[in-house]
């Protein structure tokens, strides 16, 4: 939880973070990104993902169901 909050504070970037952790942050990132190409190429929209959305989310806000 440490580390998340020093990354949304600006304390910390998200590759002082992985670098930290033993891994290199060019391929983490790397990584990330193939995985969200194939979740958006899949159609797929995870509840966890801040980016934003081509399909509206449903189930949240109080929308139609």
């Amino acid at each position: 939880m440490a580390n998340l909050l020093s990354i949304r504070s600006g304390t910390m970037t998200l590759a002082e973070v992985i670098a930290r952790q033993g891994r290199n942050p060019d391929a983490v990132l790397a990584e990330i990104a193939a995985t969200n190409a194939k979740l958006n190429a899949l159609g797929l929209v995870l509840d966890s993902d801040p980016r934003p959305s081509p399909k509206p989310r449903h189930g949240r806000g109080g929308g139609n169901l």
